[in-house]
């Protein structure tokens, strides 16, 4: 598999600038892993600027690891990305979760001294029903206690440690994927929570610890010694758990140019206690990773058969002087380059990269999602000097009249006012459309340009303009 056969998307995610937290989502079999591997021999050449700079790539298991340090090390003598930054050092880490947490959980015994037998469910509540004297002592302020099971208990324990939350995130968390949910901040939680403690007690006084007490420990000692990766790749974040997520967490240099990308199968192949269940946000973590999200949708091997020509063709519509430019861009180069026509091309240092977004509603207004779809360049002599432009994809069918269809890209030079007659994108009641703007008669209109549609009287609403529209690009799909 080489760089070239992945599609648009993924070109886009694999040369993506931003640093800080980022999010790739996708359904299995869209090359997310695979496309975090040629990521990983980026930020290796390109953006690891220090020497000090290393990167961390932590996959769900054994085998996931293997495949990746073998396809790494197949790759990575590849001049893809070669640049001043590239070194013959070693800077990358692939290694599964439970090889990493072993070391440090190790590391944090040694420093202690504690010798600690591994023990299993059956032996866990062993050690709670020998609490049951103390147990019971709740089951009086607790009706909930009174009724459930002391396997339900245990369950509920190993939650709270598989989650490393502390007594007041438990008390507020939103418990899903449970029965029988617990009332947010109630006695009950708190019970829970004390008896959580006994238990870890009596865990330590007989020289025991359960399977999350690896994660625990790993996390203590990884946050007396401080961020040690500059980028990391959390490959099936759907897999782990909070911990084992806030243990790869504090492994993170956080810096400037860092980088920490969350890879996450939207089908959701959960394991025990893991944290991603249907339903949980990713700011639950923490994390903010609004607008630099990357959703992989084409599954690799129907697109690779698909491919048949590595060049895309696309129109640019300036509707200033409705001049209309074709050009070319190959997904097949490593370079960022676009050809207009035979006999032009621009490269990197004329072109504007521009994030793009999906999607705008030329129809119905929906709320708009400001997940990123990536950049798309294009030259910086199209657009005017000084001004900050965004793209939006479009949905629907509402502006056809105006030449523009669904999934066209249409380029916003953002501002909040705009004159009549003009093309806007606008966000109507928190939800985003894209129509022409009618400044005429009693009350100002957003206007289709579909007789099927009727016009949005903007009386008594609240409106406010994202942005002008300076330009339509669309793709010519007969080539392929």
């Amino acid at each position: 598999m080489k760089v070239m056969d992945f599609s648009n998307i993924q070109h886009r995610f694999i040369n993506h600038k931003n640093s800080g937290y980022q999010m790739l989502k996708g359904n299995e079999g869209t090359g997310k892993s695979t496309a975090s591997i040629y990521k990983t021999i980026n930020l290796e050449n390109n953006y690891c600027i220090y020497e000090e700079d290393k990167i961390l790539l932590v996959t769900s298991n054994y085998t996931k690891a293997y495949e990746a340090i073998e396809l790494y090390k197949k790759e990575s003598s590849e001049n893809y990305f070669y640049s001043l930054f590239s070194l013959e050092k070693d800077r990358v880490n692939i290694v599964s979760i439970e090889e990493l947490i072993d070391t440090y959980s190790k590391a944090f015994r040694r420093k202690k001294g504690l010798a600690m037998q591994v023990i299993d469910k059956i032996k866990s509540l062993e050690i709670l029903k020998d609490l049951e004297d103390e147990i019971l002592l709740f089951h009086k302020k607790s009706k909930f206690l009174q009724k459930v099971t002391i396997e339900f208990v245990l369950e509920e324990i190993l939650w709270i440690k598989a989650s490393n939350l502390s007594k007041k995130e438990y008390l507020e968390v939103d418990r899903k994927g449970r029965g029988g949910r617990i009332k947010k901040s109630s006695y009950t939680r708190e019970a829970i929570y004390k008896i959580k403690d006994l238990y870890n007690d009596k865990l330590i006084a007989k020289g025991y610890m359960d399977e999350y007490d690896h994660v625990l420990y790993a996390i203590l000692y990884i946050n007396n010694h401080g961020g040690l990766y500059s980028h990391i790749i959390l490959d099936d974040m759907e897999k782990f758990t909070k911990g084992e997520i806030d243990f790869i967490k504090a492994i993170y240099k956080n810096m400037a140019h860092s980088s920490f990308i969350f890879v996450l199968n939207n089908e959701l192949n959960n394991k025990e206690n893991s944290w991603m269940i249907k339903g949980r946000k990713v700011n639950t973590l923490g994390v903010d990773v609004k607008g630099k999200s990357f959703n992989f949708k084409i599954k690799y091997e129907e697109e690779k058969k698909k491919q048949v020509n590595t060049v895309e063709k696309y129109r640019y519509i300036n509707l200033k002087n409705k001049g209309i430019i074709e050009f070319n861009i190959d997904t097949a180069s490593n370079k960022k380059e676009i050809f207009e026509g035979n006999d032009i091309c621009y490269n990197e240092n004329e072109l504007e990269d521009i994030p793009m977004f999906n999607n705008i509603a030329a129809g119905t207004p929906i709320e708009i999602n400001d997940n990123i779809e990536g950049n798309f360049y294009i030259p910086k002599y199209w657009l005017e000097r000084g001004k900050d432009i965004f793209i939006l994809r479009v949905k629907g069918d509402s502006m056809v009249e105006k030449d523009i269809c669904d999934g066209d890209l249409v380029v916003i030079k953002k501002q909040g006012t705009a004159n009549h007659n003009e093309i806007v994108a606008a966000s109507l009641d928190g939800e985003a459309t894209l129509k022409t703007l009618n400044l005429n008669g009693d009350s100002p209109k957003l206007m289709p340009a579909n007789s099927l549609y009727a016009p949005i009287n903007l009386e008594n609403k609240e409106v406010n303009i994202l942005g002008v529209a300076i330009g339509i690009i669309k793709q010519d799909l007969s080539h392929n």
